[in-house]
């Protein structure tokens, strides 16, 4: 197993795999519990805030790479909710960050955003994404604050059936997805947002990790422009005038 800090580019990157000279790729079928043969899709992870603009157009800037890639990509959206996160957040909106009230607000405003995007995915995940991105385009283009009006328009706008969504988002079923969200990203060590994860690489056991989207080396890694022992070679990075240079393992 190795495990290393490196530098890729300009991003940070976060690797804990076992190197494989033949690597070898299955699909896992969930219906019949067992391993088939092909080839598996890359999988691609973008955790998200989901009232963040910032997010809205790493989004936009993954989905028309996948439009227009010649790679076979899943593509999820996947919600995240931490303390860490709500402090980013009022820190970009020069919010006071010892507010509580003001804290307070903004975690019931994203949780409540989370539950209404699980809620559209329910009913597929094109929808989902579509209502999303909806939500998220009213409040960077009209300012606009999360509503009740903004849920119903967005809903509307991207053709939800208004009745199962509006029991869906209050459902318990739509909390237990918010939950596997948050343990999949503590699982890949996911905390800030956007974070970009991508699994089933040619050479590579585990994914690859790194904050934002950076669309240069996401088409290297998708492609299989990607020469593992050459990064895995590269010198630790670690600057501690700039944390935003320094590399994490999982």
């Amino acid at each position: 197993m190795i495990e290393k800090k490196i530098k890729f580019g300009k991003v940070r990157i976060v690797i804990k795999t076992e190197m494989k000279s033949n690597p070898t790729r299955s699909i896992y079928d969930f219906k019949s519990n067992q391993l088939i043969g092909g080839i598996l899709l890359l999988e691609i992870y973008l955790f998200v805030n989901p009232l963040g603009t910032k997010c809205f157009k790493s989004e936009q800037k993954v989905l028309n790479y996948i439009d227009n890639s010649s790679e076979k990509v899943s593509c999820q959206f996947v919600p995240i909710l931490n303390m860490q996160m709500i402090s980013d957040i009022m820190i970009e909106k020069n919010l006071d960050t010892h507010n509580l009230t003001l804290r307070n607000e903004l975690v019931t405003s994203l949780y409540q955003a989370t539950l209404d995007y699980k809620a559209a995915l329910f009913q597929g995940k094109k929808l989902g994404r579509a209502f999303l991105m909806a939500i998220q385009e009213s409040l960077v283009k009209d300012s606009a604050c999360y509503s009740e009006a903004l849920i119903q328009r967005a809903a509307k706008s991207v053709g939800l059936n208004l009745e199962m969504f509006t029991e869906d988002r209050r459902s318990d079923l739509a909390k237990k997805s918010f939950k596997n969200d948050q343990k999949i990203a503590n699982d890949m060590n996911v905390t800030e947002h956007p974070t970009i994860v991508i699994n089933n690489i040619d050479g590579l056991d585990c994914g690859i990790s790194f904050p934002d989207v950076d669309l240069l080396n996401l088409s290297k890694i998708c492609a299989g422009d990607f020469n593992c022992q050459e990064v895995l070679q590269q010198t630790d990075f670690t600057t501690a005038n700039n944390p935003q240079n320094q590399l994490y393992v999982l």
